[in-house]
């Protein structure tokens, strides 16, 4: 300024001037509020953000399965097991291996430690090494969430699930000591013979669990760790859409409010999730494993989702995803469907052994290969939409979706179909209203409290008719017919 001025305002101040003009309309240099002109000013341009949508990295599954573990063609709408997690695509698995010992995840925007220490920590340990760590130049670390560790499963195939490509592993994914800390601490209770816990991701197995923190001393407590660094991903954003439906901005996924209100087998779930229409929609389905483990609330509280938004028929209650279970060639007698343990995951004696808010798999079907802990094969239904590219695949078809109305079209036929209903009442097939048992007890000349006994657990399927008739000293075809629901009792929104 030719030594003619001084700071005023100072630097990072906001001002105004004319927008236009020759500055020689101002001989003096001094525009209207008495300050340099200041006409001529250099641009930076931005564009529209991502409205606080994150992408969800998909689970990677790429084949269709029966019941019975064996590699299907993917189904069509209207036959068994549509609706599984290969028919669906997310955003792919993005991955750059940096050269220095980082990989960048470019879907998650987040760079990772690519070999872990070969140490085992106990929880508290695992937080200060990463805080301490330097790498790549870099000492911005710190321990990954849940949901963030969990984002770079792989599920195509199992045993690692995860890309050892990108991802170092201690043991080479054959061994199930290949557990990684989370940040999160399990605050719900204790696990492990009443052991203080925090909860990790297994990346052999493919599951969460709680471990035991170490605080104790407890010898199991060691486990691995991988750092992270950038901002924090998936941080619910749930609203409430005021129709029985519930939208989580930050991954863009529509909820149901309401589960399905009785528990189902795997192909169960499918068919329920396929069949239904709600809310002006038909593109409801079977969340994958990774976006039903997204709505999971490790905050404490119990079952683990938030209360305020979703309502849960049973609080101890596992859910389904589409996902399934697969391990590899090697172990072809291993095959199951992924749950999510919202309520206690429990071991063979009842006691929660893996947490709230768990990972874990089971057979699918009555009959099928038993799992290493209480067979749960009867689970809870919360169904989804969005969030996917769209393409849904079948057999030798790509359908394309339109993720805002629900309508899909068959790219080798120009017609629309499975349009969305223009009504909330769920089409033929949906799970109907639970029995009155009330009612039911009082036609049998029977008490509630016997009838419930002698129908048994309903999360294990359907009763013994001819064995609950028995005790009950009536006939099965009595007992069968008081417990069917009234004519046109069908509920017109999602059971609670």
């Amino acid at each position: 300024m030719d030594g003619r001025w001084s700071d005023v305002h100072g630097a990072g101040s906001q001002r105004s001037d004319p927008k236009s003009g020759d500055p020689a309309e101002f001989p003096t240099g001094h525009g209207p509020q008495g300050d340099a002109i200041r006409i001529d000013n250099s641009v930076r341009l931005v564009r529209a953000g991502d409205q606080g949508v994150q992408a969800m990295l998909d689970t990677g599954q790429s084949a269709c399965y029966n019941s019975d573990g064996e590699a299907i063609a993917c189904p069509t709408q209207g036959e068994a097991f549509y609706g599984q997690d290969a028919q669906y695509t997310g955003s792919a698995f993005n991955f750059t291996d940096n050269g220095d010992g980082t990989i960048t995840d470019h879907v998650t925007q987040l760079r990772w430690q690519q070999t872990p220490s070969s140490d085992k920590y106990g929880w508290a340990e695992a937080q200060t090494y990463c805080e301490n760590l330097s790498l790549a130049d870099n000492d911005h670390w710190r321990t990954p969430s849940l949901k963030e560790l969990f984002s770079i499963s792989d599920f195509e195939r199992g045993w690692p699930y995860i890309d050892s490509d990108y991802f170092g592993l201690i043991t080479g994914g054959k061994d199930k000591s290949e557990q990684y800390w989370s940040s999160n601490y399990y605050k719900v209770g204790k696990t492990h013979g009443d052991a203080p816990s925090a909860i990790g991701v297994n990346h052999t197995t493919g599951h969460i669990k709680a471990y035991p923190d170490g605080s104790n001393g407890s010898p199991r407590a060691g486990k691995y760790v991988r750092c992270v660094q950038g901002n924090d991903y998936l941080i619910n954003d749930f609203v409430d859409n005021g129709d029985g439906t519930i939208t989580d901005k930050a991954t863009g996924l529509m909820w149901l409010q309401n589960d399905s209100g009785a528990g189902m087998d795997w192909a169960s779930a499918l068919s329920y999730g396929q069949t239904f229409s709600y809310a002006g929609y038909d593109d409801w389905r079977v969340p994958n494993v990774k976006e039903l483990q997204s709505i999971v609330d490790y905050s404490g509280v119990y079952p683990a989702i938030n209360a305020r938004y979703f309502n849960t028929t049973d609080d101890d209650a596992y859910f389904w995803s589409s996902t399934s279970a697969y391990f590899s060639p090697q172990n072809p007698d291993y095959y199951y469907g992924w749950y999510v343990a919202f309520g206690y995951a429990v071991g063979g004696d009842g006691e929660d052994v893996h947490g709230a808010g768990a990972v874990r798999f089971d057979t699918k079907v009555e009959g099928g290969p038993a799992g290493e802990d209480p067979e749960r094969i009867y689970n809870y239904v919360r169904l989804v939409r969005g969030g996917t590219t769209g393409r849904v695949f079948t057999g030798g078809t790509v359908t394309e979706v339109d993720t805002d109305t629900g309508n899909t079209a068959d790219t080798n036929n120009p017609d629309p179909s499975g349009q969305p209903t223009d009504g909330n009442a769920p089409p033929t097939g949906n799970i109907p209203e639970p029995p009155d048992l009330t009612a039911a007890a009082a036609t049998l000349g029977v008490s509630e409290e016997d009838l419930k006994a002698a129908l048994g657990d309903p999360h294990q399927g359907q009763p013994d008719f001819e064995a609950a008739a028995t005790i009950l000293g009536v006939t099965s075809e009595a007992l069968q017919a008081a417990l069917a629901p009234a004519e046109g009792s069908a509920s017109d929104e999602p059971s609670t």
